[in-house]
């Protein structure tokens, strides 16, 4: 009994008491600084992941438009599909097309390359 009374027991008890809720704000603030800061990074890692899902989905249009028009247009695609593959007029068409895929990528800066096969 005479420890309850003692002064080393009222300092620690008096010393726990002011640092518990001391210690108990600083782990709630920190918590709540790690949740806002997660929800931060989220939302920015979000709104970059749409502006380049954006941004590739207009460059995958553009590539389309090209190769679908390049296809109804140029009479050296259309003329692929009636040439014996392997023919020296099928080689020069096909040479024609990858020289004109050559220029056109100039013009079109988005795309970085085109991809294609050849039969």
């Amino acid at each position: 009994m005479s420890f309850i009374r003692s002064l080393r027991f009222k300092f620690i008890v008096g010393l726990t008491l002011i640092m518990l809720p001391l210690f108990m704000l600083l782990y709630y603030n920190n918590v709540y600084a790690m949740k806002v800061v997660r929800d931060k990074v989220s939302l920015t890692n979000m709104n970059h992941l749409a502006k380049s899902v954006e941004q590739n989905e207009r460059v995958l249009q553009e590539t389309n438009r090209y190769l679908y028009s390049l296809g109804e247009r140029d009479p050296d695609i259309i003329s692929l599909f009636f040439l014996k593959y392997g023919s020296g007029d099928y080689i020069i068409a096909k040479q024609r097309i990858m020289n004109k895929f050559m220029t056109d990528i100039g013009f079109y800066n988005l795309i970085d390359s085109f991809f294609y096969m050849m039969p």
